[in-house]
């Protein structure tokens, strides 16, 4: 009896931890959407405002890197909406070929819910089994198998051709700073590891190997 006690306790406190870091992620994702949606409404008046703070004569070097941090948020943005179309495509055309009811809503919550990294594919898998569990365990299986394919594509094709090919980052450093920031800020630090390494690889060659090195580089093309 002490022992399930035990054990009832212990898996009540890893649904807690987990349901407090979805929470959490989903209360910093929200907050983060806001600030950006205020930012993109009048970019060139928070541009404006900070470069006031910078003396006159690094104000044009410092807005040509401001710009090139713009194009870059801006590139990620556009490739991880890639990203989130092809995969709720996917997805609900897979359901929708096993016969799994509502499997055009399951695709949107799997279009959603990939914006969250690791943790929002297998949140968009859970709903969809619950509903392929009222057809039969066959069903469940290839719904299992269905979003494991979809999710495979995304994390060893997709995510690192496009990253790779529009933000000019190896996916090694993408995934060691998702490992890092995910260690110190949770959900929200993975959500936002990719783009913050590309801001910061921006900074560091422009900064540090260009002013500080002399060292010019070719500046990449983005698509």
């Amino acid at each position: 009896m002490l022992g399930a006690q035990h054990a009832s306790e212990d898996s009540q406190g890893v649904v807690g931890k987990i349901f407090a870091a979805v929470l959490g992620g989903i209360s910093g994702l929200a907050i983060s959407v806001l600030v950006g949606l205020y930012m993109a409404a009048d970019p060139t008046l928070y541009r404006r405002g900070f470069l006031r703070l910078v003396p006159i004569r690094f104000r044009e070097h410092t807005g040509d890197i401001l710009d090139e941090l713009h194009e870059t948020l801006r590139a990620w943005l556009v490739g991880t909406f890639a990203v989130m179309i092809i995969v709720g495509v996917l997805i609900t055309t897979g359901l929708w070929l096993l016969g799994v009811p509502l499997a055009l809503a399951l695709g949107l919550i799997a279009f959603f819910l990939e914006f969250v990294p690791y943790i929002g594919p297998i949140l968009a898998a859970i709903p969809a089994v619950l509903v392929a569990s009222s057809l039969g365990s066959r069903e469940v299986l290839f719904v299992v198998l269905l979003y494991w394919a979809v999710q495979s594509l995304e994390g060893y094709v997709l995510t690192p051709l496009i990253y790779q090919k529009r933000l000019h980052i190896p996916p090694m450093i993408t995934i060691g700073a998702q490992v890092v920031l995910g260690t110190l800020l949770g959900v929200v630090g993975v959500i936002f590891a990719t783009p913050l390494t590309a801001c910061a690889m921006v900074l560091v060659q422009r900064l540090y190997v260009e002013d500080a090195l002399g060292d010019k580089l070719q500046r990449p093309v983005r698509a």
